[in-house]
């Protein structure tokens, strides 16, 4: 049994894309024709259509074409990319949390300087080793002398 043939538009059309991201997904490997025209134009089949939606569906969830290009050769697992795309997006949130946590310590401030407000900020780049130790030298810092029962 044949399967039927799209050209580009009719591909594009069906799957709510555009033309120009069809053919840069074509020209990037990921998605490519069932075969070409004798005038040489693409052409997909239904399988294509299908691998595109799953493009769609891992470029919604945030992965890049490299990521996207080892789960169409299996390479790479749909699970293990899913969990790695993960992983960075919990990453991210948590460094936007640290951000806002910033801000909020630089709104509370009575008089906010643009030196107290780098100071905040540059508390959300540090990883949370150099955050600790910042903390620690700030904390001796400001014990120095005073006799403090650490147990």
């Amino acid at each position: 049994m044949t399967q039927r043939t799209y050209s580009i538009g009719e591909a594009a059309r069906l799957s709510g894309m555009s033309v120009r991201k069809l053919r840069f997904y074509s020209d990037q490997g990921l998605l490519p024709p069932a075969g070409r025209t004798a005038s040489g134009y693409r052409v997909f089949t239904d399988d294509e259509l299908v691998r595109l939606d799953l493009i769609r569906c891992l470029r919604d969830a945030g992965l890049g074409l490299d990521a996207i290009r080892e789960v169409l050769t299996k390479e790479l697992s749909l699970v293990e990319a899913l969990k790695l795309r993960l992983e960075t997006l919990e990453a991210e949130i948590a460094a936007q949390r640290r951000v806002a946590s910033a801000l909020r310590a630089a709104l509370r401030s009575p008089q906010l300087t643009e030196a107290d407000l780098r100071r905040f900020l540059t508390m959300t780049q540090l990883s949370r080793t150099e955050r600790r130790n910042v903390v620690e030298r700030f904390f001796e810092k400001v014990s120095d002398g005073i006799n403090i029962d650490r147990t």
